[in-house]
């Protein structure tokens, strides 16, 4: 039950987690955190290694996060720096470094029930001073092929919202006209393929009916993460910029549809590990 005393615990784990971090010694305030989840973006690590270097990686029960229970979701909190030698417009410039924080893997609503524990280390790393978040997950497309990268310019879900009886500076109601940041895409010159996600509660996959009626009502994409991350980030700091970015592991539509496997869905995400890893590093080199 979702009352004070729940409220009241919840916080003082958020603030417990972050002085764990603090504690674990080396780990600076992140200029990007972002969150992989089915799709790991293995290729992320080359590109830190030829530009920069880690300096932590931690277990997240160690400092306090929820541990997750699905495949391909390590559960490690990787800390790295690395040097951006040119700026978004692609000239080159004075050197730029960049703290990152790469969460590998994500608790699901559908592990717990609960979406203050999705939005958890969201939380977290905002009260460690994160600016700007990169939210990474594998979606079905509802309009777009499998192997498609899609750019999150709105979200929805019927997952019920991480704001239930969390309220800061007595900030009830969260605005939601303006979710992501999409001059950051633009800077990172992606500014064509945007599209609406919608999560939903899993764990059942999406059936046809459900695909159908999502289309139906002008989404793109669907999973079951990410909205419980944005509406939690929102209700923090309206001023957070945020990247949503689904790559497309399988189709809901036409004769390509089929039915849906996290084996799929990992495989799918491991073909596609180049592609995302590109779009990541641009997204990295365009921040502000």
């Amino acid at each position: 039950m979702i009352d004070r005393d729940y409220i009241s615990k919840y916080k003082k784990r958020i603030e417990n987690s972050a002085q764990k971090i603090l504690t674990t010694g080396g780990i600076e305030k992140p200029d990007i955190v972002i969150q992989q989840g089915s799709a790991p973006i293995e290729g992320l690590l080359d590109v830190i290694r030829k530009n920069g270097r880690f300096t932590m990686m931690v277990p997240y029960k160690k400092i306090g996060f929820p541990v997750p229970t699905v495949a391909n979701h390590i559960g490690m909190l990787v800390v790295a720096e690395v040097t951006v030698h040119q700026s978004f417009d692609g000239k080159k410039k004075k050197p730029r470094r960049l703290v990152l924080w790469l969460l590998q893997g994500r608790h699901h609503f559908y592990e717990s029930g609960s979406a203050h524990e999705a939005a958890f280390m969201m939380r977290v790393c905002i009260r460690y001073g994160a600016k700007n978040f990169i939210l990474l997950n594998a979606a079905g497309g509802l309009t777009f092929e499998a192997g498609k990268i899609i750019f999150l310019k709105d979200c929805a879900g019927n997952i019920p919202s991480p704001n239930i009886a969390f309220f800061e500076d007595n900030r009830r109601f969260v605005n939601c006209s303006n979710l992501f940041d999409l001059n950051w895409y633009f800077r990172a010159k992606f500014p064509n393929s945007l599209g609406s996600y919608f999560a939903v509660q899993g764990p059942e996959y999406e059936s046809p009916c459900t695909a159908i009626d999502l289309r139906d009502r002008g989404f793109n994409s669907v999973g079951m993460s990410t909205v419980p991350e944005v509406w939690a980030i929102k209700a923090q700091n309206p001023k957070i910029s945020i990247a949503g970015v689904s790559l497309i592991t399988n189709n809901h539509f036409d004769e390509n549809a089929h039915a849906v496997s996290h084996s799929e869905v990992t495989r799918m995400a491991k073909e596609n590990d180049a592609k995302l890893t590109d779009v990541v590093r641009s997204l990295i080199i365009a921040v502000k």
